[in-house]
């Protein structure tokens, strides 16, 4: 503690900026609307990419330059961690897209620009936002229940069990971080034509 408590004093814990995945899976619950709501996807090389070395290599500098030390914790289990949050995309996001996009001439005579988050061209830009709409687009048909609305609908009825409706939040929530990453995504292919 930070300071003396009286006996029979109120003690209050903070779980930490965790995602409601991450509340639910280590503490059984999950927190209405929150902001610290995160959906990750893992992305790999493409087998038989002959930059394959570097691309792996730019990768893990952005990542430990541009993205949290979840996304570099987890960086084992994929070539990129992209997190999808609340809110406009990151440069790490846009970062390990436009390195997963980039031609293996235009990664090799660019690496450094790159790694500082910032674009190649406007083809690689469109190249690498088309790859984080695909991802937050197949990852959001992969849930049941309809639209984030629906699950709105289903948690007002009040009908559902406890654990059913941690669930339903669970997912509705991540559904909204998906449809704020696409609506950022189409914001920003608008800007680039």
């Amino acid at each position: 503690s930070i300071r003396r408590i009286p006996a029979g004093g109120e003690v209050t814990w903070s779980y930490g900026p965790k995602s409601n995945s991450a509340l639910v899976f280590s503490y059984g619950f999950a927190v209405d609307r929150n902001p610290f709501d995160a959906v990750s996807i893992g992305a790999n090389v493409p087998p038989g990419d002959a930059a394959a070395s570097l691309r792996r290599e730019v990768i893990r500098a952005v990542t430990r330059r541009h993205c949290s030390l979840y996304q570099q914790a987890q960086s084992g289990a994929a070539d990129a961690v992209v997190r999808f949050r609340r809110g406009p995309l990151t440069t790490c996001e846009l970062a390990l897209a436009r390195a997963l996009t980039a031609s293996p001439r235009a990664l090799a005579g660019a690496r450094a620009t790159v790694e500082k988050g910032r674009a190649l061209s406007k083809a690689n830009e469109r190249d690498a936002l088309d790859l984080l709409s695909r991802m937050a687009s197949q990852r959001l048909q992969g849930y049941a229940g309809g639209s984030a609305e629906d699950d709105d609908a289903l948690l007002a009825g009040g009908t559902l069990s406890t654990v059913r409706s941690t669930v339903v939040r669970c997912r509705r929530d991540e559904k909204r971080v998906l449809g704020d990453a696409l609506s950022d995504v189409a914001k920003r292919i608008r800007e680039i034509r």
